[in-house]
């Protein structure tokens, strides 16, 4: 199916697939894709993001969530110039050495992180100083605490939105100050 559509512009995979040969079937993308989402393939690595991105360089939109990339691999997300959204909520290898390349996309404004356990102030801190034109921000069930919220007031220039439920510290965070900037979402720990 991909190979005969050349010109296609959104694709998605969001029923579980576990692909045993990712060479074969992802070397297919079309060059033309704007929208891709594989949270639906339960094995995605660096390997697959590095045939991805090669593939298709256009993206303005990727879901990668429920991934197994590593802060290694994210140097692939230098070749998506264009790229304003990007969900990698649920991967359980990030850490924060993965904001030097993903704080280095200028046309980053969108990111999911939910459930990406492994990041901290200090990645949070590097992706704001790198890319001051996010606009949302969704960190969910992240291990972050009030210097990110300091951080993002300080360096983020317009932002939106940003999601902050139920971060390690939530009953603790002072967003007062953000809030002064955007919506701010924040609920305890239950």
């Amino acid at each position: 199916v991909l190979f005969n559509s050349k010109k296609l512009r959104k694709l998605e995979i969001i029923e579980y697939v576990h692909l045993n040969d990712s060479k074969c079937v992802l070397r297919n993308l079309p060059f033309t894709l704007n929208v891709l989402n594989v949270s639906g393939i339960v094995n995605v690595n660096d390997e697959m993001l590095n045939i991805i991105t090669r593939q298709s360089p256009y993206l303005l939109k990727l879901d990668i969530s429920n991934s197994y990339l590593t802060d290694k691999g994210t140097i692939y997300f230098k070749r998506l110039k264009y790229l304003k959204t990007l969900n990698m909520a649920f991967n359980v290898k990030i850490t924060d050495g993965c904001f030097e390349h993903i704080g280095g996309i200028p046309s980053l404004r969108k990111l999911n992180m939910s459930m990406c356990r492994l990041i901290t102030d200090d990645g949070i801190e590097t992706l704001v100083r790198k890319n001051n034109n996010l606009t949302h921000l969704n960190m969910e069930y992240v291990n972050i605490g009030q210097r990110s919220v300091n951080n993002m007031t300080e360096y983020l220039n317009e932002p939106i939105y940003i999601n902050l439920n139920y971060t390690h510290y939530a009953e603790f965070l002072n967003v007062s100050k953000l809030k002064q900037k955007c919506k701010v979402e924040k609920y305890n720990k239950i």
